[in-house]
């Protein structure tokens, strides 16, 4: 579960339910059970679960950091899990860039 947490979290996620769930919307913006299947999960992850763990782990950090203080400024390992995340899917950095530049 925290892999997933972490995973939706992505910049990647963001990026992809924008480009192929928000910009598909009629009037409206409902996670229905349509678009949010939609959202892939990586192979490699679901595959290989060792992957999952690096990221369920800073998933942890980030919720811990949160717990102590709402305040808590927690970018690094956000992007960490964004890294984690465009190396499951091997991107290049152009394809990085695209998702990071929206």
């Amino acid at each position: 579960p925290k892999f997933l947490l972490a995973y939706l979290q992505s910049s990647f996620c963001n990026w992809y339910a924008y480009n192929f769930v928000y910009n598909r919307a009629i009037r409206t913006m409902h996670f229905i059970n349509y678009y949010v299947t939609q959202i892939p999960i990586p192979k490699r992850a679901l595959d290989e679960p060792e992957v999952q763990k690096p990221i369920a782990n800073l998933a942890d950090k980030i919720i811990t950091a949160k717990r102590f203080n709402t305040d808590a400024d927690t970018s690094a390992p956000e992007r960490e899990i964004d890294m984690l995340v465009y190396e499951l899917y091997g991107l290049t950095e152009e394809e990085i860039r695209i998702v990071e530049n929206g």
